[in-house]
């Protein structure tokens, strides 16, 4: 097989069309057809061109994973995900994947403090919602609760009573403490966001406290 010809892409600059025999062979990059050597009137055999064409998927896949975790941090689960669903191959992903995590470009156990920290002191969820969340990302049981180990149980307390505050803003609290389906609809509330019920009810009372002390900052 001989390559006949190698012509630029229309969209892309810095990609070309590779030409074998006079019929389009594969796209690749500037930088790996220098890498390569690839050019006009080279000779390649089917296992030289089936293992190219093998490189070059790599190499491909690497470069859409470190575009995606640049742009946000990600766990192996996600990360693994978008590279399928973009058509790459189970081993190239598989590859890629090792490669990130060997050189700290992923690292689940970083991305769940990250997470947690995220969700305790931004969106005020409770632990139950973080832990159902890490685990549709992937993230390892063991991760999870090592992790959670090192969260201070008032950081949840606080961030319950930061989405009460959020929630029963303009709104009488005796009222609805008095009113019980209005009460249950409060407590639901908090519990899909992942709060204990003793944590709910301990931030009714610390809701209660700071009305009374006149603190409205």
């Amino acid at each position: 097989m001989k390559i006949t010809a190698i012509t630029h892409q229309a969209k892309n600059s810095n990609r070309f069309n590779v030409f074998i025999d006079n019929a389009f062979a594969f796209g690749i990059n500037a930088d790996d057809m220098i890498n390569y050597r690839i050019s006009v009137g080279m000779v390649i055999d089917e296992i030289e061109y089936e293992n190219l064409i093998s490189q070059l998927e790599y190499a491909k896949t690497r470069d859409a994973a470190i575009r995606s975790i640049s742009r946000s941090m990600q766990s192996t689960r996600q990360l693994q995900n978008k590279l399928l669903a973009k058509g790459f191959s189970t081993e190239a992903v598989k590859i890629t994947l090792d490669l990130l995590t060997k050189n700290g470009y992923l690292d689940d156990l970083q991305y769940a403090k990250m997470f947690i920290n995220e969700k305790i002191k931004i969106n005020n969820y409770g632990k139950k919602r973080i832990i159902g969340e890490l685990l549709q990302r992937g993230i390892h049981k063991d991760i999870i609760t090592e992790v959670l180990s090192n969260l201070d149980n008032g950081q949840e307390q606080q961030a319950a009573l930061r989405a009460l505050k959020k929630k029963l803003q303009r709104t009488n609290i005796e009222e609805i403490l008095a009113e019980p389906k209005e009460k249950n609809r409060i407590v639901s509330f908090m519990a899909r966001r992942g709060f204990s019920y003793e944590i709910i009810y301990k931030a009714f009372r610390l809701y209660q406290n700071w009305l009374s002390d006149g603190d409205m900052k």
